[in-house]
Parts: structure tokens; sequence; C-alpha cells
């Protein structure tokens, strides 16, 4: 059977059932063939995990065994490797082993000794098995003990439970008479927690309303207060041409000027725009400064890749920066100045970076001047973040160039 099926057996097994067989029969070179062969299996057992106790007993028990045998067959040498090896891993492992392993073990030693003629050395071994004999009848006669004292307790705690028992029947009938009165005040207190949550939740909701609307209502407010500057300055530009007799350049910067007021004025009735709107209306506003100091600077905008007339945010935002920025931050006489306008989408924000070319004052200083109307601007961004709980607002920092870098991040709506 073992030969057909070699994976349904457990070798080990096999090899104790014929060891048994042969050790009743008598027959001592099979009952040491196949105590080497158990002794095999131990090891590779001992060695995959040298820490489990069962592996450690079994190993010690096949070294016993065949000491056993080969003292039996007076092959003394073979027997005084296995008595090595019984004392080696007892040395290793003999806090893991049995008594009944260790008792065994010793008598196995003795028996070897008085084989061989080591009389005192047999005396020693037997003496020691005989205390472990001893030290393992005292350790059963404890727990003999012990299993009859905690009989004896749980006998003692089964009569306790039956006087409980019968106390909690009585106390039973007490609580199943304050079991509705209970009920109902808990029903009482449940309806008002109900009650008390609600009504904070309205009350939360109705409070977060009126805030919105509050800040909407000063949102509106500095628009209007943003507009007629955003004019007044525009309107002192178109008075400078004229007033320096500069025929042609007044016609075409009025006529520029007049798509510049449309566009602001239509932009102006929305609260939303379009960013395609807002970049068009930047361009001819920088075009009219440009043509106002008769190109003393340069500019360039950098768009985002994406559809622009998608990108929905409120109107007029970015102009009064980049004012700011011509107006203080630059050297307008040496006719060398450059603005940059770079505009990043980035998860319904818009980073809009305005780079100025600087004044050439000191290395370490940032030109902070705020006009009014960037100041408004400001102002705008943090109600707009407020109302959108989003990161709203403007850094101002120096860039390599010696100019200022001025940052605004624009929370943006997706077109409707």
């Amino acid at each position: 059977m073992q030969a057909t099926y070699p994976y349904d057996f457990n070798p080990r097994f096999l090899y104790d059932c014929k060891l048994f067989y042969f050790d009743k029969h008598k027959n001592a070179d099979s009952v040491l063939k196949y105590a080497l062969l158990n002794t095999k299996v131990d090891e590779k057992m001992y060695d995959v995990n040298r820490l489990d106790e069962t592996s450690m007993s079994n190993l010690y028990i096949s070294y016993v065994n065949i000491l056993i045998n080969y003292t039996r067959l007076k092959d003394f040498t073979r027997a005084a490797v296995y008595k090595k090896k019984t004392e080696d891993l007892l040395k290793q492992s003999s806090r893991f082993l049995k008594y009944e392993d260790l008792i065994r073990g010793y008598q196995a030693r003795s028996d070897y000794y008085a084989a061989v003629g080591q009389k005192g050395k047999a005396l020693d071994a037997a003496n020691e098995a005989i205390k472990l004999q001893k030290e393992n009848l005292g350790r059963e006669n404890t727990q003999a003990i012990a299993e009859m004292n905690a009989l004896y307790q749980i006998q003692v705690k089964d009569k306790s439970i039956s006087t409980l028992n019968k106390d909690i029947k009585l106390n039973n009938l007490k609580l199943e008479r304050n079991r509705l009165v209970l009920l109902i005040t808990a029903l009482i207190v449940l309806l008002l927690l109900i009650f008390i949550i609600l009504y904070y939740s309205i009350y939360k909701q109705h409070k977060l309303k009126q805030e919105k609307e509050k800040v909407q209502l000063q949102q509106q407010l500095l628009r209007t207060q943003m507009e007629p500057h955003f004019i007044f300055n525009t309107l002192s530009a178109l008075q400078s041409f004229i007033r320096l007799e500069e025929k042609d350049k007044a016609i075409k910067y009025l006529h520029q000027f007049s798509r510049l007021l449309r566009s602001s004025l239509e932009l102006s009735r929305e609260k939303l725009v379009p960013l395609s709107d807002e970049i068009e209306t930047l361009e001819n506003y920088l075009s009219l400064q440009q043509m106002r100091y008769n190109n003393a600077f340069q500019f360039s905008l950098q768009t985002p890749n994406e559809d622009l007339d998608a990108i929905m945010l409120p109107p007029m935002l970015v102009q009064p920066f980049v004012e700011n920025s011509i107006l203080h931050g630059l050297n307008l006489s040496q006719n060398n100045g450059f603005i940059q306008v770079n505009f990043v989408l980035t998860d319904q924000i818009l980073k809009v970076d305005i780079m100025d070319s600087g004044q050439f004052l000191s290395e370490n200083k940032v030109q902070n001047h705020h006009s009014l109307s960037s100041i408004i601007c400001e102002e705008r961004l943090q109600l707009l973040g407020k109302e959108r709980n989003q990161n709203a607002g403007v850094t101002y920092a120096k860039n390599r160039n010696g100019g200022t870098l001025v940052t605004l991040n624009i929370p943006t709506s997706p077109i409707a």
C-alpha cells in the first residue's frame, strides 16, 4: 500500500508501526533498522524548525531507542555515538523535553554504562532517572491535588450559582415592573435628541446661507468700487495724448480704448466670464499702456492649453495687478522693461504669475506698492475663497531678474 500510494502515508507512522511489530517479536535487527529510518525523518524535521517541541522530543526518543538497541546488540562503539547525540540534544533542549523522555534517556545511558563496565556513571544515570521519576510523581500529585481542588471549587460555585439563580428570578420580577418605565423614558430622550439635532442642522444651514449671501453682497460692492477706478486710469492716459497734441496716437488710442471700455462694461455685468474674454481685455489694456508709454516695455501672455471659453472666473481680477507692475515695477525711462503674464490651470484653481523687469533698486528689495484697485482685488479674492472654501489669494516675491513676481490663485468654475 505504501509503495502504491506513497503520498498518502506518513513515513514516520509507518516506521513506528513496523518498529513496534518487530520489537514485540524480539527482532532486534529489524527494530534497529526502522529506528534508524525514524531518526532520518526526525533529523529533517528538527533541521526545519529547531524550536518545535514535538520535533525535539521525537528526535531525542529516536536517539534513545537506537542507543538501547545497540546496547542490546553489544555494539558499544555505535551505541557510544548515539549516547553522545542524546547528551548533546539534552544540553540544547532539556527544557522542552517531557519527564517521560528524560527518564527513558537516563535509563538507557545507565544500561549502556553498566554494559561497558562504568558502574559509577551507570549509578549516577540511574540516580538521575530516579530523581526525575520522583519529580514527575510529585508534579503529577500536585496536579491531581490542584484538579481535585478545582473540582471542589466548581461544586461550591455550582451551589452559589443555584442560589444566585433563585435571587435572579426574584429580581427579574422587579425588573419587569421597571422595564416599561425605562423604555418610555428612553423613547422620550431619543425623541428629544432627534429634535435637537434637526433644529441645530436647520439653524446651521440657515446661518451658512446668510454668510454666503453676505459674502456675495460684499463682493458685488467691491466690484462697483473697482470699475470706476479702472475707467478713471484709462481716461487719464487718453488725456495725456490729447494734451501733447499727438493726434494719430490719440485716435488710435481712443479706438483701442473704446474696444476696451466696451468689453469692460460687458464683463462688469457678469458674475463670471470666460477666461478668453478676460485675457482679451488684458491684452487690450497692455496694448493701450504700451502706446501710452511709447513702447517703453514689451509684454507677453502665456495661456493654458485648455478650452479658454469653458473656464469661468470673476471679471477684472488680473488687470489691476498688471497695472501696478507697469506703474511701480518698471523703469519706463530706459525703454527696456518687460512684463510677462502666465496662466496655468490646476484642479479648478487658475494660477496667474505676473513678472516685471523691476526698477533696478536694491537687490534685496521687493517692490511692494499696492494700488487701490489691487487692494480691492485682494479683498475680492479673499471673499471668493471663503465663499467656495478654496485656496485663493495673492503672494509677492522677488524674481531672479530683479523684478517682482505677483502670484494670483483664482478659483474657477466650469461652464454651465
